[in-house]
């Protein structure tokens, strides 16, 4: 008998290093305007914490479907929950990995915006 369920360890890596990837152009855009804040720092720190048990959550959620018998009572016992609460979370450090590169390099906005499509200012 086999306690976990098999999951997909890519997703889960994949997002974690998305979220140290944050972490670490959080503290260069901290450092690069001279504003190194330790309560910043542990509050980030809080906000990937929460994400990381989002993500056990999910798993949680899967594995529980998958050996109560949930589809006797019309549930689709593999739901990818875990593979959507890792890909909000990517979306998510995507957004502030992109603001912390603007404040870091402010030359590359211009250009990031075109490149992901985001409409200039109007004129």
């Amino acid at each position: 008998m086999h306690f976990f369920m098999p999951i997909d360890y890519r997703f889960i890596i994949v997002t974690l290093c998305f979220m140290g990837f944050d972490i670490v152009t959080g503290i260069i855009k901290a450092a690069s305007i001279h504003d190194i804040q330790s309560e910043k720092l542990r509050l980030g720190l809080w906000h990937e914490l929460g994400f990381i048990c989002a993500m056990f959550g999910a798993y949680l959620v899967e594995y529980t479907l998958t050996i109560t018998n949930a589809a006797t009572i019309g549930i689709e016992p593999k739901i990818p929950l875990m593979e959507a609460v890792c890909g909000y979370i990517i979306f998510t450090e995507i957004v502030s990995i992109l603001e912390n590169i603007i404040v870091i390099s402010p030359e590359l906005k211009d250009k990031l915006k075109f490149l992901f499509g985001v409409p200039t200012d109007k004129q």
